[in-house]
Parts: C-alpha cells; sequence; structure tokens
C-alpha cells in the first residue's frame, strides 16, 4: 500500500506541461515550391500531450494552417515562418520559429517610377522592378510593347531612362535558375507639343476649281491638340484661311500652297507645305482664249487701216508739195517780169 502511494506520490511530482518542443521538416534543405514536405512536432509532456497545432507566424500576425503531430503540408504554404505548439492538462509547449527554404521562380513582378504623374519628354525617369524570387532573381530586363512587338530598352533592377524612350507600353522581366515572371504592362504619362503634324486632302488628285475639298489635320501631342489653324502661303506671307481640326474649303481658294498648324499648351508643330492640283472649267480657258485671240485681230486690222491712211495721205501731200512749188516759182517769175514790162511800157509812151 505504502509502495503504491510512493508511487502515485512520484506521477504526481512528475507531471509537467508540454517541454523542449521541437519541429523537423522532411525533405531538409531547400525545396520546390510545389513539393510536399512532412512537419514533425515533438514534445516531453506528463501526462502526454493531446493537441498540436501548426501555425504561420508573420508580420505579428499567427495563422493557423493544420493541426496534428505530422503534417503534410505543400511546400508553398510554408514558405513563412512558422512554429507548432503543443498542449496537455497543464499547458503548452511552443517550437522555435522555423522556415523553409522553399525556391520558386520570380512572382509579384513589379514596376514602379520616379517622378510620377505626367512628366515632359525630355526628362529623366527612374524605373524599379521588384519581383519575390528563390534563389534571388540574377537579371532584370526592360522592354517596350507595341503592335505585338517586344523590344529590349536596358537592363538592371534599377533603370534610369528618358520619357520620351518609353512614351509607349513597357514592362520589366524577372528571373532566376527555376525561371522568369514578368509585370503588368505600364505606361508613363509623356507629355509632348504636337509633331508628326501632316495634312490630308479628299478628294486626292486633280479637282474642278468650283468643288469643296475636305483638309484634314493630323499630329501626335499630348496633352491633345488643342487649336488648328490653316494658313495659306504665297511670296513669304501667310495668311489664315480656316481654323479647325477639318476644314471644308472651295477648290479655288486653296490653289496657292497652303499648311496646318496643331497647337498644345507646350508648343506648336507645322505641316509641310501642300498644294492642290485645281483645274479650271474648258469653256473659261476657251472663253480666254477668244477673247484674246480677238483682242490680236483687232490689234492687227487698225494697224493695217492706219498704214493704209498713210500710204494714201503720202501723195497728196506730195502734190500739194509740188503745187506750192510751182506757185512760189511762179511768183518769182512774175516779180522778175514786171520791171522789164513798165520799161518797155514807159518806152513806147511818147514824151
Amino acid at each position: 500500500m505504502a509502495t503504491a502511494l510512493t508511487l502515485l506520490l512520484i506521477a504526481c511530482l512528475l507531471q509537467n506541461p508540454p517541454q523542449n518542443t521541437t519541429v523537423s521538416v522532411s525533405p531538409s534543405g531547400p525545396v520546390p515550391e510545389d513539393s510536399t514536405v512532412t512537419l514533425t512536432c515533438s514534445s516531453t509532456a506528463n501526462p502526454a500531450v493531446r493537441d498540436y497545432t501548426w501555425y504561420t507566424a508573420q508580420g505579428g500576425q499567427e495563422t493557423v494552417m493544420g493541426t496534428g503531430h505530422v503534417l503534410h503540408i505543400q511546400a508553398s504554404k510554408v514558405s513563412v515562418p512558422f512554429f507548432c505548439k503543443a498542449e496537455n492538462d497543464l499547458g503548452a509547449g511552443r517550437s522555435n520559429i522555423n522556415q523553409i527554404h522553399v525556391q520558386y521562380p520570380p512572382k509579384h513582378t513589379t514596376v514602379s517610377v520616379s517622378p510620377s504623374g505626367p512628366v515632359p519628354e525630355d526628362s529623366t525617369v527612374t524605373l524599379i522592378c521588384f519581383s519575390a524570387a528563390n534563389p534571388a532573381v540574377r537579371d532584370y530586363t526592360w522592354y517596350t510593347s507595341q503592335g505585338g512587338q517586344e523590344t529590349v530598352i536596358g537592363t538592371g533592377h534599377v533603370l534610369h531612362i528618358q520619357a520620351s524612350e518609353v512614351s509607349v507600353p513597357f514592362f520589366c522581366k524577372a528571373e532566376n535558375d527555376l525561371g522568369a515572371g514578368r509585370s503588368t504592362i505600364s505606361q508613363i504619362d509623356v507629355q509632348y507639343s504636337p509633331k508628326h503634324t501632316t495634312v490630308s486632302v479628299s478628294p486626292s488628285g486633280p479637282v474642278p476649281e468650283d468643288s469643296t475639298v475636305t483638309l484634314t489635320c493630323s499630329s501626335t501631342a499630348n496633352p491633345a491638340v488643342s487649336d488648328y489653324t490653316w494658313y495659306t502661303s504665297q511670296g513669304g506671307q501667310e495668311t489664315v484661311m480656316g481654323t479647325g481640326h477639318v476644314l471644308h474649303i472651295q477648290a479655288s481658294k486653296v490653289s496657292v500652297p497652303f499648311f496646318c498648324e496643331a497647337e498644345n499648351d507646350l508648343g506648336a508643330g507645322r505641316s509641310t507645305i501642300s498644294q492642290i492640283d485645281v483645274q479650271y472649267s474648258v469653256m473659261l480657258t476657251v472663253f480666254i482664249t477668244t477673247v484674246v485671240a480677238l483682242l490680236l485681230i483687232v490689234c492687227a486690222l487698225l494697224l493695217v487701216i492706219r498704214i493704209q491712211k498713210i500710204r494714201r495721205n503720202r501723195p497728196e501731200s506730195t502734190f500739194a508739195m509740188n503745187q506750192l512749188l510751182t506757185s512760189n516759182v511762179e511768183n518769182e517769175v512774175s516779180k522778175s517780169e514786171e520791171p522789164w514790162t513798165l520799161s518797155t511800157a514807159s518806152a513806147k509812151t511818147p514824151l
């Protein structure tokens, strides 16, 4: 009886809550994230442990991930720190924090841009590529992506680049020995004055002078073009002929060289000089030709009449001149004969 009491007393004295709680992992060492690992929680306790609970521990937050002395779990679910807790009627014991070396290709790949928001096209921006990976990322590559075409624009975790070179969509790719991860497509709000300003004419080709043509001014700009102005350009003189992205105008009014100008808050861009092949009416051409021909004929007739009149007047003038000369001669003769006549007359008169 004494022996039984002694043993009971010894048993009571030897009871204790779980102690020396530890975790073992199989397989040990690095494991792929899609593999299964076996976790075993061990602890000395009297009375025996009745509950084993497994927790992840991250950012001060403890989350239950399973129960049982042995836990079979996918490695990706224990890629963060974890521990086990053993409990009996007298209390509980915790293992140390453990972490499995779970290996995986880059994931959660993201891009940050500095400065954020709209930037001038001649400024420099800093691009940073972030990615979670184990083993660590060994290569970062930057690409533009446009029309299904991907073009390398740089490498490195951090890329300093002119804003104009990333005005199109872009992304980064992170690689390690297990694979690669891509960020989502990003785009910077790069601002610039109007450029690539062009003019289109409808209908194209030669047009009748009395027809209406549609002129369209196109330009790339950010912010968008706020004003379009149309000018004629002749002899160094530029004259406004209209405004608006689209201009409907009579062909005869744009028979001289013209261009358009696009403006936004950052500046202006001009198109090259254009000119429409305006075709004039055949009837008008015939009319003008006929009038000119008639004028030439009238001038020719007037010239002929004048020449004939001059020729008719020339003999009459010669005859008049001859008569005048003859008259003068006769007068001279008669004057010279008068004294002789008088002297003769006096001689015949008796004294």
